[in-house]
């Protein structure tokens, strides 16, 4: 089924093995424009690092497929741009107010009082000369997922009244519109606006926080993004590490582990 109610063409499934990997079907089948796949179920769920994504009844799972014109060369800006969009739209779901407690975790782990209300898996690809981006979406609306070593939480529990997965999308399309259809974010002036405005909703600095990358944990403060979105921790020996790879978790999930 398609949707209407989106300013981007939706196709509304029952079930999927992965919303992600549905849109890069469609992205290697030829299609050349945006689109949304919104499933009501996934068998085959994955988020960051190879783990299992469990949507849940009554939250969304969506994924946009992004054709990029101008090439995958800053792509991985799209990390910052999607959690920016994210932050929007859960605003924009709360009457336009914000939301108290809601966090970003880089690259674009949306916290609500350090709980996990959703996540992103971007990946991206090319074929026939196209280049593609798949930004996947997972929601907490409705019932919150057990996650080992982290908390997580639900924008009910948060706004106190239930939001459908088709409203959910809807804003969210219309933040990704704003932020990554067009391709601004390309430019260093779109950029400067979209680190601007993750800034504006990251953690505060000087929270405790590891990185862990592929060659050990790193533990330090958060202290920003540099001038390419890349994550800064000041470290226990007072340097600036900078990171442009790595799974971040917070001291408070370190504890619960």
């Amino acid at each position: 089924m398609t949707g209407s109610y989106s300013r981007t063409r939706v196709v509304c499934l029952d079930e999927v093995d992965s919303t992600n990997s549905e849109a890069m079907r469609r992205a290697m089948g030829g299609a050349c424009e945006p689109l949304w796949i919104m499933a009501e179920r996934q068998t085959s769920g994955r988020g960051r690092s190879g783990r299992v994504w469990d949507g849940g009844s009554g939250n969304l799972t969506a994924s946009l497929l992004l054709p990029l014109k101008g090439g995958l060369a800053n792509a991985a800006r799209l990390s910052l741009v999607a959690g920016v969009a994210v932050v929007e739209s859960v605003k924009a779901l709360n009457g336009g107010a914000t939301v108290p407690g809601v966090f970003l975790k880089w690259p674009n782990d949306v916290l609500i009082g350090g709980a996990k209300l959703g996540g992103v898996l971007i990946e991206s690809s090319q074929a026939e000369g196209r280049s593609y981006a798949i930004i996947g979406v997972g929601l907490n609306l409705a019932t919150a997922p057990h996650i080992d070593g982290r908390r997580a939480t639900t924008l009910r529990e948060a706004i106190k009244r239930d939001v459908s997965p088709e409203a959910a999308l809807a804003a969210l399309d219309i933040a990704f519109s704003r932020w990554a259809i067009g391709e601004k974010w390309q430019g260093e002036t779109g950029f400067h606006e979209v680190r601007s405005a993750w800034c504006a909703a990251s953690l505060p600095t000087g929270t405790e926080m590891s990185v862990h990358t592929q060659s050990g944990l790193v533990q330090g403060r958060f202290s920003g993004l540099d001038e390419n979105g890349w994550l800064l921790l000041t470290i226990q020996d007072g340097s600036m590490g900078k990171f442009n790879f790595g799974e971040v978790c917070l001291a408070s999930e370190t504890e619960m582990s």
